[in-house]
């Protein structure tokens, strides 16, 4: 990889590793999925940050929509760069397209049960 790439790569895998690491929008997505839920019994997040505040789901959305978008331009950089090592190339974009796949059904998930219409 070029140096240029190499920065471009850093800060758009930073712009998806910050998020999650402060807030965790994806973990709590899907530790809700996981986690046994009744109705009626108490829910409790794997992390409590003011994203899931329900008055904060613009700024959920906006989190997550990055995230994405930082992914999807990771995964472009990735393809276009040149690797020494082809196997580590192979390993790394098969990694990348699980957690874009992971990352993509949040963000449609999101979008699609807006709660606040209607």
């Amino acid at each position: 990889m070029s140096k240029k790439q190499k920065i471009w790569f850093a800060v758009f895998l930073a712009m998806f590793a910050v998020p999650e690491v402060l807030w965790s929008p994806i973990a709590n997505f899907y530790y809700g999925v996981i986690r046994d839920s009744n109705p009626g019994s108490y829910y409790h997040e794997f992390r409590d940050n003011f994203l899931t505040n329900g008055d904060n789901t613009g700024s959920l959305k906006l989190v997550i929509v990055t995230q994405f978008l930082a992914l999807m331009v990771v995964f472009v950089i990735l393809i276009k760069s040149k690797f020494s090592n082809s196997v580590a190339k192979i390993i790394a974009i098969l990694l990348l397209s699980l957690l874009i796949f992971c990352v993509g059904f949040v963000t449609l998930f999101m979008m699609s049960f807006n709660l606040q219409i209607g």
